[in-house]
């Protein structure tokens, strides 16, 4: 230790630290720990937080914390606490060489924290002339209860620990402590049984630490590092989720608790997506904030996947932008063949594609495989499938198509004429190619759908996600047709119950038509013609999208090698495509043959062209060919094969193909056909069937051929050619000009799209060129059908190409950027196409047809058309657009219900129309021009009364589409720059915006009390939110002025989501404020299975929490109302009533009714979403800040006026105010250390904030001191007033102040006590007596206890009571001093009780322990007169022990109940409930309850506390009430239980002393002993098992010196150690020496036993002896702070003492001992014959006794005592030691003839010689005896008959009999005493009354006098009391002696 001269000097700042070297000294030196706290055993590792050092620089003093051990956990085992075992920490002293220390680091310290100490309760407003009481109690003496023992008031108090410290931590330094939480739940899950989460949660911490270990050593790349943030955020959530959906059931019950999980393990501390950081408030919105914590708490995995949820921001309006590309890259993997087959594969090729539905999408991507590559495919190019058509994605199915087929080698003879064939199968004899040396067979095709990797629309996958597929293969096999019709092949059995339509599908589905159609079939999961091929079962794919330009040439870019492109199979506008034709073959059949008649097995079609330019190929990636074998099949089997043939610009005007077929490898038919004639590509439609003919000329064989043309070389449509070519003849009239080019126009409409996108820009331009010529060249002479039809054309074609047609778009916007730097090619129509479309709106009243529903589409098209054709700002276009905006306005207000439909189009475009329009457009225009469409459609809502009734789907759409185009139009940046600018400060602009605000209010207005549309109203939510983020300075401060309205929606759209039942448990939730409409699902994570939010109201009041927010930052210096709405004063555009003028009585009562309703959550699971329930609770901070000046100034009315103070508005204001610095979630020191930082970063020191409110309002409720003497006195600046109003209006005030002082915050402490200490002098100078504070704090106190909000514990308490005494300013000569140390003292007293009983775990072994400390909490209730509780309790428990049949633990319960009331006849009571008792006096109602206990007590056979009840109950007729009758029933009853006393039998129950030690007890029972009453004759392990049983996890100990050892240094666990003890009998000495002793002396010893019993022994020999006459004994004796029976059976040592007894002292001892043993043998004997019960079991025990006390040899027995007779012996002792010694001998020959007499009775048969054989035994060891005293041998006969007929023990004679006999479980009503009206000079019993009743209470678990009751421990509902208990209630009745 530090020198004797060395002193501690505190550090400059706290310094972290670690062990390195084990320091032991409790293990060295156990003593020191009783010694000194400070002293604890230290091992490497261990935390340590240094605040002070030795002057010598040797020690150090400090913090250690550590984590619980498996014990902790194991001692729990009875259930899963929600307070788990958590890092305790102390302070610990230790040398300096032991520990390394980080001087570097800065341990974060928040000065709030800090213990009380004098400089923070002087400040300006006090008078420190007066002496605090702290000051006053230096002087006191030690043992003074206010004495807290630090002399040295000016020394600084020790620095709290820093519960902060992780405020500094990144994210990866937090895992250390989020792990180490997380051991400690897998532990308790463990456990508690749990083990499925226990594993799970197992799985986590694994994994967590391995993302652990890659951040800290930095071993990820940038995008891993990124990734892994994601997954630790994600998993963090995941493991709240376990333990809350285990800790926190979805039940009512569970909500509506008023116990809050205080740890907030199971919460959801919301992190940055990103960088995985905990949310800091002003670095995050409200928005956020609430968006992300519920995706984190519901989503699964969020955010390490789903991160596209969170869309915060409407987005910009991309539907008129061009479509990203959407590519398909394919990469083969492995192919897989049956392992058992060799596959010998022959020139296998594997051709790829994609496919939609029925028709195919690219181009076959080929393969040509060696058999060595199927093996390994490192070498095969990847597919790149460019530009699939959005539309294809959107409306099917994409399917991988992969197709294997083999080059087979096959060897034929030389055909001769005419030998071996038949007519007509005769082969050409001629040329080179009249037969074939390879044929082409189909191996196996597969399928999968990949239709799930295309992430457009979809919003549920990342793109550029890589997915694995594995293709599965299957053959194809084609049987001839009797063969498939015998043998039907299926692999499904079909029901018989198909109706036809289903017969039907599966037949077509089960058609075969071969290898051509195997894919059709795999896809319709057909049952034929499909079969496992064991050559190749599977290939393993890699598929990956590609979406936008970028990526797909970047893609090629770095890959040109390895992948190949392949493209389209349809016309690809994204490229300039080849023109190509793509000929496909059908099914081929033999000509006017049936299969079966041919041996014909094999088909293949060979295709060529005599032209050499034109070649064949599968795809663009094969290698061209002259000729193109196709596959190879049997007849009537379709052959299914596409390829494309090139060289079409090459090809003559009439090009020709040639076909030829060979029939089994031999040349037998061909023909030509035309694939190009007149200049034309001839496309033959599918299914045109062309023969072959044979060497005869005859049709052989039929085959399907299909050819499509791809190109826009050849084939235009001649509508298209035409109007293209079409000019204006000058030879031709104008009129007939003007026809040609109606009907040409008219002619374009109708031709099909993909003729029209091959000359989109031409056909463009002609249309502009048409409408220039129709409406500006020649506008005069143009008829109005052609001007009309020259707009309405153009409108149809962009429509018909662009606006239904999304993957076109490029082409328009590729013509606008083509032409925006050669815009003099085009005419300049701008202003009037603008003109043409503003007629069409305007005229929508008259005519609305599909023109105007086209034009509606193609809006904004037609703008940006009209904007590339003008010049900007010119006057006509200016014009143009207010007719466009006045005509649009005008069509907003068309009623008719069809145009809902097109208006919603133009609502869609509207956004998109500014930013057209902003390049040639003033702000101000397209202000005005948005106002005007809203208004308009504000107009209609109102006309339609859309809000009084339920909306049609397309109402609701139409109104969905207004609020979204509302919000982008303020969240969308570039549309809001080109609205409201960077200054949006012009009048114009607010007006605009102040519009919005009111419009998005509309919903809320027209509520008639049926419908609230509450998807309109979160539509409105958003734009309100995003009026409030992007608002200017003005718009922020009108905005503060709209919080009483929202306040006011926000409680009446709770209430009509109460009334329509929103507040329920669902599975799916929506986005909160969504950004499009029908609105994104959430589906909840299936570990939290249903959540209850409404969405609504999260919206609401994350609305308000940021309208909150804007004012906390922009106004932080003047946040008040009144301030606010001064500066507003200027501001016109703010003037409608929703802006909040003037505030009224309601408006405040509306902000404190949502404060409440905000912290009491129940809209979201406000226990687990800590993180949103902190900023509700920020910004219901700030909604009260802004009231206070408005309640101080105009709320107070002048002292002495006639206005009145308005009592119930303030009182709930300021219960709001504190109802928020006592919000439990946020009381720092009770939550975990990550939740603690969590909400700190939130929620910051908001308490400091109520404080500083609080006390200001407080101030001015007061009056000033001028005129009084409180602040002479008392040092109060302010005080009476209207202070007093507060307290008097709402009991429960006191309760919060009391609550809001105990917070661990130095400014909630100061203000709490200046509060409580002058609502003290306010009731002394109003009353003169402080009685009302003492009985309203105490009973606060305790109901706020029992609530379960209030858990102070021992620190709190103290600081509690610190802070009063600091705060109290009293002189010692004040009359006031005396009352309020009274009333200091018992509040200490109370919340000594209070902190332990908190202490108390929740576990069933201690729901003894908790209702006795609950009963000791109500004697505090009793005493300020408020006995309700205390009743109540002690008549349940009453009852519990009736229907237990537990008669003594009852009537300890009415003894208890009884000694409530006073001695008193004169006073009336009222009638009670619990118990049931009718109107009477004091005194009738002891009486009676005396009465009824003293009953239970003769029941249960405690006869002697029966015979005390009786009298004092005849004490108090003898000196009260002087009630002679009742003095003649008294004794009556005393006479009987004397006469029981003597005759009945009743067990003697077994003692014994029991220890408890370690931290798994809780402080009621730890390191503390008990003497608990055991059964008759139990055993001590019999004890043990039951207190292992009722105290799991427990371990008992072997050894006194063990127990000794860890009560000195308790453990982690629970340890128990038993030792039997025995009753101490004090016997006196007249008794003892008395020569004749009766034959019931027994009964005597019983009696004297139990009388007062309190005091037991034990005995422990000496070492050192050889026989009994040197054998010396130490006797342990222990006196309990009650006497037996006690409530519970238990009652604490409360002192110990011991004493060495000689040989003849134990020597009588033991004989005594053996006696007692004896006559409870006997006594059991005697009931066992009487009630004709089995003695079986007590015969044997009964030879054993009496054999091993007459027979001498064993084990020494009693004669080994007859030595002390022996001549030195007798020298040796004292005479009268040897005479009690001798009478005991003589004491032992009357039992034993008695036991003998009785062995006689019950031995049978050849038992009988035993029997003989002990009586002569006896007679000869014990014949000095039988001598001395007449014994006459078998003489206890008679007794044992006499015994055995006399009225003894059994049930029915036991009672009074004076009294009524009943078991009912509640008490009878009262026989009314006759006592009269006398003034009873006994009232110190009144006092003793309330004082003693712990005594029969006081520290007692379980037992009851039957056995049947006695089978378990702790009766698992009492419990014992603890010594301060007693204190209260033990005091003496005597009256203390005056000073």
């Amino acid at each position: 230790m530090a020198q004797p001269n060395s002193k501690w000097i505190p550090t400059e700042r706290m310094i972290h630290g670690r062990i390195i070297n084990k320091f032991l000294p409790l293990k060295r030196h156990p003593h020191l720990g009783l010694e000194n706290t400070n002293f604890s055993n230290l091992y490497p590792g261990d935390e340590v937080y240094v605040f002070e050092e030795s002057t010598d620089g040797r020690w150090l003093r400090g913090y250690t914390c550590w984590q619980p051990l498996p014990e902790d956990f194991i001692s729990r085992l009875s259930s899963y606490a929600e307070k788990l075992p958590e890092q305790k920490f102390k302070v610990v002293v230790f040398p300096k060489k032991f520990v390394h220390l980080n001087y570097e680091e800065q341990v974060t310290d928040l000065p709030f924290l800090a213990a009380p100490e004098k400089s923070q309760f002087e400040g300006p407003h006090v008078n420190k002339d007066i002496p605090t009481m702290y000051e006053q109690t230096q002087e006191w003496s030690e043992t003074d209860a206010l004495e807290f023992g630090s002399r040295n008031m000016d020394k600084p108090s020790r620095p709290p620990f820093p519960y902060f410290r992780l405020q500094d931590y990144n994210v990866v330094q937090e895992l250390t402590p989020m792990l180490s939480q997380l051991v400690s739940h897998i532990y308790s899950m463990y456990s508690f049984g749990e083990f499925d989460v226990a594993d799970s949660m197992s799985e986590l911490y694994y994994r967590l630490d391995d993302i652990r270990l890659r951040l800290q050593f930095d071993l990820t790349t940038k995008f891993e590092h990124l990734q892994l943030l994601k997954e630790l955020s994600a998993m963090s959530y995941k493991v709240a989720k376990f333990i809350s959906s285990k800790n926190l059931v979805n039940s009512p019950a569970a909500e509506n608790s008023s116990v809050v999980d205080t740890s907030g393990y199971g919460a959801v501390l919301t992190r940055d997506i990103d960088s995985g950081k905990l949310y800091k408030r002003g670095e995050v919105s409200p928005q956020t904030l609430a968006f992300s914590t519920m995706l984190c708490a519901l989503s699964n995995n969020f955010p390490a996947v789903n991160t596209y949820q969170m869309k915060l921001k409407a987005l910009e309006n991309k539907n008129y932008d061009s479509v990203d590309t959407t590519s398909i890259l394919v990469d083969f993997k492995d192919a897989a063949s049956d392992p058992t087959v060799n596959p010998n594969f022959q020139n296998l090729s594997a051709i790829m594609f994609l496919r939609a539905g029925k028709k195919t999408l690219t181009e076959p991507f080929i393969l040509n495989m060696e058999q060595d590559d199927v093996v390994s495919m490192d070498n095969i190019s990847a597919a790149l499938f460019n530009n699939i058509p959005p539309s294809e994605i959107d409306n099917n199915k994409i399917y991988l198509v992969v197709v294997l087929t083999e080059t087979i080698k096959i060897q034929l003879t030389s055909p001769e004429s005419g030998k071996g064939f038949r007519k007509p199968f005769i082969p050409f004899l001629t040329g080179p190619e009249n037969k074939l040396s390879h044929i082409k067979k189909g191996l196996a095709a597969g399928v999968i759908d990949i239709s799930r990797l295309f992430t457009r629309k979809k919003k549920n996958k990342m793109p550029g996600k890589s997915f694995n597929f594995n293709v599965e293969l299957f053959g194809s096999y084609f049987p001839t047709k009797h063969k498939e019709n015998n043998n039907p092949q299926s692999m499904v059995n079909v029901g018989n119950s198909q109706n036809p339509a289903a017969l039907m599908r599966a037949s077509k589905v089960d058609e075969n038509h071969g290898w051509g159609e195997l894919v059709d079939r795999i896809i319709s999961d057909a049952t034929k013609g499909v079969a496992v091929n064991p050559r190749i079962l599977s290939l393993s794919v890699t598929v990956r999208e590609i979406t936008g330009d970028h990526g797909f040439s970047s893609v090629l870019k770095n890959n040109m090698s390895a992948i190949q492109s392949v493209p389209i199979c349809s016309y690809d506008t994204m490229s300039n495509p080849d023109d190509r034709i793509y000929l496909s073959l059908g099914k081929t059949s033999l000509c006017g043959f049936k299969t079966p008649d041919t041996n014909i097995t094999s088909i293949a079609i060979q295709i060529s062209s005599s032209n050499p330019k034109v070649f064949f190929r599968v795809g663009k990636n094969d290698s061209a060919r002259k000729t193109w074998t196709f596959v190879s099949v049997k007849p009537d089997e379709v052959i299914g094969e596409t390829i494309r043939i090139d060289g079409l610009s090459e090809m003559q005007n009439d090009e020709t193909l040639r076909i030829s077929a060979y029939l089994n490898g031999f040349l037998m038919a061909k023909s030509k056909f035309y694939i190009k004639r007149n200049d034309r590509i001839i496309e033959y439609s599918k299914k045109s069937v062309f023969q072959l003919m044979s060497t005869t000329s005859e049709p052989l064989v039929d085959l399907e051929i299909t050819t499509e043309y791809v190109g826009k070389k050849f084939n235009a449509d001649s509508a298209i050619r035409q109007f293209l070519h079409f000019s204006y003849d000058f030879k031709k009239s104008y009129n007939e000009f003007e026809k040609d080019c109606v009907q040409l126009l008219s002619d374009v409409k109708v031709t099909p799209v993909k003729e029209l996108i091959k000359t989109f820009d031409p056909l463009l331009t002609k249309f502009l060129d048409v409408f220039y010529v129709a409406n500006v060249l020649e506008k005069q002479r143009s008829s109005e059908e052609f001007k009309k039809s020259s707009f309405t054309s153009l409108a149809f074609f962009l429509d018909m190409v662009i606006a239904r047609q999304d993957n076109y778009r490029h082409l328009f916007n590729d013509f606008l950027a083509h032409f925006a730097k050669r815009k003099s090619e085009l005419p300049e129509i701008g202003s009037s196409l603008i003109s043409f479309a503003a007629k069409f709106f305007a005229n929508s009243h008259e005519v609305w047809d599909y023109d105007g529903r086209a034009l509606c589409r193609v809006s904004v098209y037609i703008l940006k058309l009209a904007m590339l054709l003008s010049s900007p700002f010119e006057p006509g276009l200016q014009k143009s657009l207010d007719d466009l905006f006045d005509g649009v306005s005008a069509f907003f207000r068309l009623r008719k219900d069809s145009s809902l439909v097109d208006q919603v189009l133009i609502l869609d475009a509207f956004d998109a129309w500014i930013q057209v329009l902003s390049t040639h457009c003033e702000p101000h225009v397209l202000v005005d021009a948005s106002m005007s469409l809203l208004q308009a459609c504000h107009d209609k809502e109102r006309a339609n009364n859309i809000y009084r009734r339920a909306l049609s789907v397309r109402e609701q759409k139409f109104v969905a589409a207004k609020y979204l185009v509302m919000r982008r139009l303020t969240d969308v940046v570039p549309v809001r720059e080109t609205l409201l600018g960077s200054n949006s400060e012009e009048p114009k602009q607010l007006e605009f915006v102040a519009k919005m605000i009111e419009w998005a209010f509309e919903p809320y207005l027209n509520y008639n009390g049926e419908h609230l549309h509450l998807t309109t109203i979160r539509l409105a939510n958003g734009v309100l939110l995003s009026v409030a983020q992007n608002a200017s300075e003005a718009v922020k401060r009108n905005l503060v002025r709209l919080l009483p309205t929202l306040c006011r929606f926000f409680i009446l759209a709770r209430k009509y989501c109460k009334e329509k039942d929103h507040f329920k448990y669902k599975r799916t939730f929506t986005k909160l404020f969504p950004i499009s409409y029908p609105f994104d699902e959430i589906t909840v994570d299936s570990i939290v299975q249903e959540e209850m939010m409404v969405e609504v109201l999260v919206e609401l009041a994350t609305i308000i929490a940021t309208v909150t927010e804007l004012a906390e930052d922009s106004f932080s210096k003047s946040l008040s109302f009144m301030t606010i709405i001064d500066m507003c004063s200027e501001d016109a555009a703010f003037n409608s009533v929703f802006y909040i003028t003037q505030f009224a009585r309601e408006d405040l009562l509306t902000i404190v009714h949502t404060t409440k309703l905000l912290m009491k959550g129940k809209f979201f699971p406000q226990k687990k979403w800590l993180s949103l329930s902190e900023l509700f609770a920020k910004s219901s901070i700030s909604l009260l800040k802004l009231c206070k000046d408005i309640l101080i100034m105009y709320k107070i009315p002048t002292i002495g006026s006639e206005e009145q103070l308005d009592v119930k508005l303030w009182c709930e204001w300021v219960k709001a105010l504190l109802s928020l610095g006592n919000h439990i979630p946020s009381n720092p020191t009770l939550l975990a250390e990550l939740p603690r930082k969590a909400l700190f970063l939130i929620g910051g020191d908001y308490r400091a904030d109520v404080a500083s409110v609080l006390e200001e309002c407080w101030d001015a409720l007061g009056q000033s001191p001028d005129g009084t003497k409180i602040w002479d006195k008392y040092g109060i600046a302010r005080s009476g007033g209207y202070q007093n109003y507060l307290i008097r209006t709402d009991k429960t005030f006191v309760r919060d102040i009391m609550e809001f002082t105990f917070q661990r915050h130095t400014e909630s402490r100061r203000v709490g006590a200046k509060m409580i200490w002058g609502s003290t002098t306010n009731c002394w100078n109003a009353f003169g007596t402080l009685e009302p504070v003492m009985m309203q704090t105490t009973s606060e106190l305790c109901f706020a206890h029992q609530s379960g909000k209030f858990i102070p514990t021992q620190q709190e308490s103290e600081n509690y009571v610190k802070a009063l005494l600091y705060t109290v300013r009293v002189r010692k000569d004040d009359e006031l001093f005396t009352p309020v140390v009274s009333i200091l003292k018992m509040s200490r007293e109370l919340l000594a009780v209070l902190t332990e009983s908190n202490e108390i775990p929740d576990d069933k072994e201690f729901d003894d322990d908790r209702t006795a400390h609950q009963i000791t909490i109500f004697g505090y209730l009793l005493a300020v007169n408020k006995p309700e509780e205390l009743h109540k309790l002690v008549n349940d428990l009453f009852i519990y022990n009736i229907k237990k049949k537990d008669n003594v633990q009852a009537a300890l319960c009415l003894e208890l109940l009884a000694r409530t009331y006073k001695w008193d006849p004169n006073d009336l009571l009222s009638a009670t409930a619990s118990p049931m008792l009718p109107e009477q006096s004091s005194f009738q109602r002891r009486e009676y309850l005396y009465k009824e206990a003293a009953r239970h007590f003769h029941k249960g056979l405690k006869l002697e506390k029966a015979l005390s009840i009786y009298k004092e109950l005849a004490q108090a007729y003898e000196k009260i009430n002087y009630d002679l009758s009742g003095l003649s029933l008294v004794h009556g009853n005393i006479s009987k239980l004397y006469s029981d006393l003597q005759t009945v039998d009743r067990l003697v129950p077994t003692y014994f002393k029991v220890s408890f030690a370690g931290f798994g007890f809780p402080s009621s029972t730890r390191n503390k002993a008990f003497v608990y009453e055991g059964l008759p004759f139990e055993h001590i392990t019999s004890m043990q098992t039951r207190l292992l049983v009722s105290h799991p996890g427990s371990k008992i100990v072997g050894s006194q010196d063990e127990i000794n050892n860890l009560l000195v240094n308790p453990p982690i666990g629970k340890f128990i150690h038993v030792i039997a003890v025995e009753p101490r009998v004090e016997i006196s000495d007249a008794f003892t020496n008395k020569s004749k002793k009766e034959n019931a002396n027994n009964k005597i010893r019983l009696y004297i036993e139990n009388r007062d019993l309190d005091t037991f022994c034990t005995y422990r020999m000496l070492p050192g002896a050889t026989t009994a006459t040197d054998l010396w004994v130490k006797e342990l004796t222990y006196k309990t702070d009650s006497t037996f029976p006690t409530l519970m059976n238990r009652a604490e040592i409360k002192n110990e003492s011991s004493k060495t007894l000689s040989p003849v002292e134990n020597a009588i001892r033991s004989m005594q001992l053996k006696i007692q043993d004896l006559t409870g043998l006997e006594d059991t004997s005697h009931k066992l014959i009487k009630e004709n019960g089995d003695y079986s079991a007590i015969f044997p025990e009964l030879s054993r006794n009496i054999s091993g006390t007459i027979d001498s040899p064993v084990n020494g027995g009693v004669s080994q005592y007859r030595e002390f007779f022996i001549q030195k012996n007798i020298e040796a002792c004292d005479e009268s030691q040897l005479n009690l010694l001798r009478s005991t001998f003589d004491e032992l020959a009357n039992i034993l003839n008695r036991c003998l007499t009785l062995h006689g009775q019950l031995c049978h048969g050849h038992m009988k010689k035993s029997h003989e054989m002990l009586l002569n035994l006896f007679q000869k060891n014990f014949c000095d005896e039988i001598e001395r005293n007449s014994i006459v041998m078998g003489e206890g006969g008679f007794d044992l008959i006499s015994r055995s007929t006399t009225n003894t023990a059994t049930e029915n004679n036991t009672n009074v009999s004076t009294e009524s006999q009943h078991d009912g479980v509640s008490l009878q009503k009262p026989v009314m005493s006759s006592a009269q009206s006398i003034a009873s000079n006994g009232s110190n019993h009144s006092k003793a009354s309330t004082e003693t009743i712990a005594k029969t209470f006081s520290s007692q678990p379980y037992t009851s006098t039957t056995a049947a009751s006695r089978t378990s421990v702790p009766s698992s509902k009492l419990s014992m009391f603890r010594s301060g208990m007693n204190k209260k209630f033990l005091k003496s009745s005597k009256g203390k002696p005056s000073k």
